[in-house]
């Protein structure tokens, strides 16, 4: 959203030696005949589930972060994101078979958009200067913009969108980062504060030498989210108790009239510093992480849902979505165990009967990553403390009824060998795993894929 052969005889020695010393609390919970990562060949990676194929020539840092993934269809996605130097996106047309790299300055912040079309937008700027922190006390100053089409080997010349001119000259953003609302290669929006009174507008903008529309004065008394959502997008308000939702104006002429999506007006804060995920034409919130019961909120250009979920969402929990379901990590009330809830668009939910995972028992640090199926949900589970680290994998293939026993895709101890999971991304029949691993021969690390077509049972190069 933040590497050389392992094979030596006297390495996978003290790889074995590790996990035996670990055995009570991790692998005898899981699948004991799983392999540690002790290395990889030059161009696969071999882990618990199978072997992961290197992408060649990727141009992106593996310090990479990704932020967000869009999935279009069944075949394209774009992985959005920042590495400690630059601005970052991987772009794939067949599955994740293949990935090309699109690549940017990176300043105080970066924000990624894609468009209904395919087409891709970066924005990055900068601060106001200030001893305070916050994005309340640091607004946004300036903001550039780089579009490409879907299909484009590089990222435009950027056009500055902000600061304005005249009557909105001292316009600011009061948000972390700038997420456009994008309609195509050649225009993007966002929402400034005018510092009137609350004031706010949408001011557009285009490549450079292209032609924007004039800055559009937002809905009087509503709150714009800072991330809009659906492809086409949406302009997604908070007014009193509501949460509101209209198509965002390509014009700048007028908004139309807004629908109301649910009583959410209270889950602003929520709803700005969450993860969304993003599938086909709908973005996917959660609301109420933390309470005794929350929400999935879905919103597209055509409709939007609301979906009770039947047990309480973690608080730090990541959705996983298609476009049309969903799935969230939750918590047992009675054992506060982690459960995986999976649910369609119309609020038929399934709660397991078994838990995905034994986390281990000593203190730690983890992630749960899932993917709704066609069959039912794949989940990983990422964990780590000072010097150990550990990737599981599981999947139910009955609807996300039952799990089948958790797997390791790799563990060991301390960096050597280490593998980690950059990213799950779900085509819905196809879920693909992006890994991060030693490069056989070198220093360095590399990227790897793998990949499922039947649910989670079977695994393989894409």
């Amino acid at each position: 959203m933040h590497p050389s052969v392992r094979l030596a005889a006297a390495l996978v020695g003290v790889f074995a030696a590790a996990a035996c010393g670990k055995k009570d609390s991790a692998s005898a919970k899981t699948d004991a005949g799983a392999a540690a990562i002790v290395g990889s060949t030059q161009n696969y990676l071999p882990t618990g589930l199978g072997s992961a194929r290197q992408l060649d020539g990727l141009a992106a840092p593996t310090s990479t972060h990704w932020q967000r993934i869009f999935v279009l269809d069944e075949r394209r996605a774009v992985l959005a994101g920042e590495s400690p130097a630059e601005a970052d996106a991987l772009v794939t047309d067949d599955a994740g078979k293949s990935f090309r790299t699109l690549r940017g300055d990176k300043r105080d912040w970066v924000g990624w958009s894609v468009a209904a079309d395919g087409a891709i937008v970066l924005a990055t700027g900068t601060r106001e200067h200030g001893k305070a922190k916050g994005p309340a006390d640091r607004p946004i100053d300036a903001v550039d913009l780089r579009f490409s089409a879907f299909d484009g080997q590089s990222l435009g010349e950027p056009s500055g969108a902000l600061p304005l001119e005249g009557k909105l000259a001292t316009a600011r953003v009061r948000a972390e980062v700038v997420t456009p609302a994008i309609f195509s290669k050649d225009l993007a929006a966002f929402a400034v504060d005018t510092g009137k009174g609350g004031a706010a507008s949408s001011v557009y903008a285009t490549p450079p030498g292209g032609s924007a529309p004039a800055p559009l004065a937002l809905p009087k008394g509503e709150r714009a989210l800072p991330t809009p959502f659906g492809r086409p997008p949406v302009l997604v308000t908070v007014k009193g108790g509501a949460l509101l939702a209209r198509p965002w104006s390509p014009t700048g002429e007028s908004f139309d009239a807004p629908k109301t999506v649910g009583p959410f007006g209270g889950a602003y804060a929520e709803l700005a510093a969450a993860t969304p995920c993003d599938s086909d034409e709908w973005t996917f919130q959660r609301v109420g992480a933390g309470a005794p019961r929350g929400s999935v909120v879905g919103i597209s250009a055509g409709r939007s849902v609301t979906v009770p979920v039947p047990l309480p969402i973690a608080k730090d929990a990541r959705l996983g979505c298609t476009r049309d379901r969903v799935a969230v990590e939750a918590v047992d009330p009675k054992t506060r165990g982690l459960q995986i809830v999976t649910c369609d668009l119309g609020s038929a939910c399934v709660t397991p009967v078994n838990s995905p995972f034994r986390p281990w028992a000593e203190p730690h640090d983890q992630e749960v990553l899932v993917a709704p199926t066609d069959k039912g949900v794949v989940a990983v589970l990422i964990e780590r403390d000072a010097a150990r680290w550990g990737v599981y994998v599981t999947q139910s293939i009955d609807g996300g009824k039952t799990f089948e026993l958790a797997r390791v895709l790799g563990e060991g101890v301390g960096d050597r060998g280490k593998l980690e999971v950059a990213a799950l991304v779900d085509f819905g029949k196809r879920v693909l795993l992006l890994l991060v691993g030693d490069l056989a021969g070198t220093s360095r690390r590399g990227f790897y894929a793998m990949a499922t077509d039947d649910g989670g049972t079977t695994w393989g190069p894409p």
